[in-house]
């Protein structure tokens, strides 16, 4: 790719370029986390955009960021985070995982491994939570985060090297991951990339978006505004599309043609992530 586009990554993340380091890794990853969301519109608007079935190109994701307040769901988060960081010298490995749900296809969700200092971190950008530091990979016991009343727990490694990050909602299990530590070619990720355009995928038939910032969110999950501060929260019903689309105007940014445009073929809001 070229040189001027990881640059321009790098300015809308608001760091300067440095050697591979700790605290230039946690740095780059909280500066994502923050200021790049995590939202489906984008996925909405470009299907009829961008003819491949796969993930849109660096410099659009860029364009999108600049001009929308777009940011992307897991494969366009991560994958660009990757590249980022690959070309940055770190030692790092794309690698797919299992999300927790019956109906999700076996290595639905991706994620960066970075070897860094005789250790591991786990650089997830992609899976709209508060994930604002790289996780340790060599774990003893749990590793936590809460927000609100998410908490979300990262346990050891299994006997067969694998990983899981659990979500809970108010104490119930409610979603999460198995992480697999093998590395994997983009191109492992074809199909099930593709299929996440179909028209019963669950971004295709769900408004999302998460905007973290230090210590509190802001979040829509289909017609539902919810406020995390520390261990705080505040829910908000949205009454109608119309007043939805002003809320991700006023609150994400994005254009209300650009939302209009992106849900003009969803007839109906279906639940995620249960």
């Amino acid at each position: 790719m070229d040189q001027s586009l990881f640059e321009r990554y790098l300015r809308i993340l608001g760091v300067s370029r440095e050697e591979p380091c700790r605290a230039a890794l946690f740095r780059l990853t909280h500066e994502h986390l923050t200021r790049i969301p995590f939202e489906n519109i984008s996925k909405l608007y470009y299907r009829n955009r961008f003819s491949q079935r796969s993930i849109i190109p660096l410099d659009m994701y860029l364009d999108g960021i600049e001009k929308y307040n777009f940011g992307g769901t897991c494969y366009s988060n991560n994958y660009h985070m990757y590249n980022l960081l690959n070309h940055l010298g770190y030692r790092v490995k794309l690698c797919s995982a299992d999300i927790a749900v019956e109906s999700a296809p076996p290595d639905a969700h991706m994620v960066s491994i970075v070897a860094l200092d005789g250790e591991e971190f786990i650089v997830d950008v992609g899976y709209a939570a508060p994930l604002w530091q790289p996780l340790p990979r060599f774990l003893n016991e749990d590793f936590v985060i809460e927000l609100g009343y998410e908490k979300y727990i990262l346990k050891p490694w299994d006997g067969n090297g694998a990983q899981s990050l659990e979500l809970y909602r108010h104490g119930e299990l409610k979603h999460g991951y198995r992480l697999k530590s093998e590395p994997r070619d983009i191109n492992f990720f074809t199909d099930v990339i593709a299929r996440s355009y179909s028209e019963q995928a669950a971004f295709m038939n769900a408004v999302a978006l998460v905007r973290f910032f230090d210590n509190s969110a802001l979040i829509i999950r289909n017609l539902t505004l919810t406020e995390f501060s520390g261990n705080t929260f505040k829910t908000e019903a949205i009454e109608s599309r119309d007043r939805l689309i002003a809320v991700i105007e006023n609150r994400f940014g994005i254009p209300a043609s650009i939302t209009v445009d992106a849900l003009a073929q969803m007839s109906q809001f279906r639940s995620l992530w249960g």
